[in-house]
């Protein structure tokens, strides 16, 4: 990406960076480690309009990526039902009767036969090659695969969770959904935060699969200039996200917003910069205290994709990844270095590591809890930042200052 995808301007400020992030979460085991299934991260912010995105990512390896994307939203406790309830809660005193909705990149469909309880029809775009017809007996559900790319049909609702930050042409394809929605349509978009990144240092949520980073001051400018009005937004996740229910505006309101406009500034980039040099120091710190012992994480996803990029030289001990999606079992996760198995752990699963890592942060409590019922008896850590993390003794941020405890070899 040489220029910005919002405003195009060319000039950007590099804030983070690292190579060889893998491009999945797993590959079946017999899949050779090749180059491209990696990508690199050069994350920059735009000067002129202040968007932060991956300059370094390839639309070259968008359309793989999202074919044969491995799927990761299957949810697998109840704060992952739960959380598309809020979606649907969120969204349904809005909705006119015998509404007309769709959802665009919605993995597994969970939400989707949600919605369907409360409206006539769900158009459901997703590119995965994992899903077909057969995934949706409701006969309201109807399965479009592929992306959306252009209006063809009026909706009265289009959902957005957790897609956006993943689509290279973001403005293109929101104009299009605009286009797609009726009079007085509705718009619900979620994204991961990029004010809670920020300020909670986390480098692992910078990894290859989201080429975007938004905060609500750009989102705003965004929203205005595609004259959508903010009908609610809240936080998600402790902050982590950020979602909106949007409502398109009449085709006569004014609109003074340009596409160069600058959204309010966060940070400037050389603070940003050293604050995750500074977290990755700690992370280090921490990962040579376990040197002399093995550790395995818990969590195939895009945050372990991160952390085994940015930490590769530290993963020689690493054992497994542990993982509860049944779909990610007898495969593998990788780095430019190792292969790791993914495993389910259970109640008679005998533990040999002396340490887990939770790369599924935003559920590690539920995980901590688990592994002490199922009888681990080790250190715990978590990947979420340590300006973040929950205070308790037996869930440690790996990127607090100096929390380590050296191991002994046993």
């Amino acid at each position: 990406m040489n220029i910005c995808p919002f405003c195009s301007s060319s000039g950007s400020t590099l804030i983070y960076g690292y190579l060889a992030c893998p491009l999945h979460p797993w590959v079946p085991k017999t899949t050779p480690i090749i180059s491209n299934l990696f990508g690199d991260i050069n994350l920059v912010k735009c000067n002129t309009c202040n968007h932060v995105y991956n300059k370094s990512f390839q639309q070259s390896q968008a359309c793989d990526m999202y074919q044969c994307m491995t799927l990761t939203n299957i949810p697998v406790n109840e704060e992952m039902i739960q959380s598309n309830m809020f979606v649907v809660n969120f969204i349904k005193p809005y909705l006119p009767k015998n509404s007309i909705a769709a959802e665009i990149g919605g993995g597994y469909g969970v939400l989707s036969r949600a919605l369907a309880r409360f409206v006539k029809s769900v158009d459901f775009y997703e590119p995965s090659t994992a899903i077909n017809i057969e995934s949706f007996p409701e006969d309201n559900i109807f399965f479009i695969p592929g992306m959306f790319q252009q209006a063809s049909k009026q909706y009265d609702l289009v959902v957005m969770k957790q897609v956006l930050e993943h689509i290279p042409n973001f403005y293109e394809v929101l104009s299009e959904i605009v286009k797609s929605l009726n009079k007085d349509g509705l718009l619900y978009i979620e994204v991961p935060n990029l004010d809670y990144i920020l300020k909670g240092r986390s480098i692992v949520d910078v990894h290859y699969p989201h080429i975007h980073y938004f905060n609500g001051s750009f989102l705003r400018l965004v929203f205005d200039q595609l004259s959508l009005s903010i009908l609610k937004w809240d936080y998600l996740k402790n902050s982590h996200d950020i979602c909106f229910l949007l409502i398109k505006k009449n085709l006569d309101s004014s609109n003074n917003i340009t596409r160069g406009t600058p959204s309010r500034d966060n940070c400037e980039g050389s603070i940003i910069a050293n604050n995750f040099s500074s977290t990755y120091d700690n992370g280090v710190e921490n990962l040579e205290s376990l040197a002399k012992c093995t550790f395995s994480l818990y969590g195939a996803n895009a945050y372990s994709q991160s952390f085994l990029s940015q930490f590769s030289e530290y993963t020689s001990n690493l054992l497994t990844i542990y993982d509860d999606s049944p779909i990610g079992l007898d495969k593998c996760a990788y780095n430019h270095l190792s292969k790791f198995d993914v495993i389910a752990p259970n109640k008679s699963f005998v533990f040999n590591e002396k340490a887990i890592i939770i790369t599924a942060y935003l559920h590690d409590l539920h995980i901590s809890r688990k592994l002490r019922q199922h009888g681990f008896a080790g250190k715990i850590y978590t990947v979420r930042p340590f300006l973040d993390s929950p205070g308790l003794s037996d869930l440690v941020s790996i990127f607090h200052p100096k929390v380590h405890t050296p191991f002994a070899d046993s």
